[in-house]
């Protein structure tokens, strides 16, 4: 009895490592969609986030054209990024999390240096201050400054598209970070594999 059962379990143990073996093997033969879904999407919405920052933004400021810069070179790495994990490419793993790292900095530029003006704006506007008014104005754009009540995609709130802003690049650097682990992990347990595989020749 204790023979059979002592039997049963080796074998559960060696269909477990078959199965583990198997499921490694497969990823030979099968891209990483997980990591270049969440690499690629994160892209997406970094993309639109800084839409919203550039809409709300004079145009004449000069952190525009360095802005549309920045976000043209994230657009074009972020993409090779995410083609290299998802064939198992460690170093672009890593590149995807350092990018998911920039975007929670990006936090810290343009989103809040908008709310920050926009309140500064009102405060002036409130005590009729127009010094004051002209020097909060010179970042914001006129989307903003000079919107005529109309419907639009984003409301004409720097404080509210601030934080729209600030939403999408938190789920953004999330999603690319999640994607680069997700290809790292992969890829050391794929290279492990093919390792051990030399080393049975």
């Amino acid at each position: 009895m204790i023979n059979e059962l002592e039997k049963k379990s080796s074998f559960n143990a060696m269909s477990d490592l078959e199965i583990t073996k198997n499921s490694i093997e497969m990823l030979r033969y099968r891209n990483n969609r997980l990591a270049y879904a969440l690499g690629l999407s994160g892209v997406a919405l970094s993309l639109l986030a800084a839409f919203v920052c550039m809409n709300s933004m004079n145009p004449e400021n000069f952190q525009v054209i360095f802005k549309i810069i920045l976000n043209v070179f994230i657009l074009l790495f972020g993409f090779l990024c995410c083609e290299k994990a998802k064939t198992y490419q460690v170093r672009g793993s890593f590149y995807l999390i350092g990018l998911g790292v920039i975007c929670f900095f990006r936090i810290l530029w343009i989103p809040l240096q908008l709310m920050t003006n926009y309140s500064a704006y009102l405060a002036a506007k409130a005590a009729d201050d127009v010094e004051a008014m002209n020097n909060a104005s010179k970042f914001l754009g006129a989307t903003i400054i000079n919107s005529d009540g109309q419907v639009n995609w984003l409301p004409a709130d720097g404080t509210t598209r601030g934080l729209i802003a600030i939403i999408l690049l938190v789920l953004a650097g999330i999603l690319m970070i999640a994607g680069g682990i997700i290809g790292f992990l992969k890829a050391k347990k794929l290279t492990a594999y093919l390792n051990s595989l030399k080393e049975t020749k």
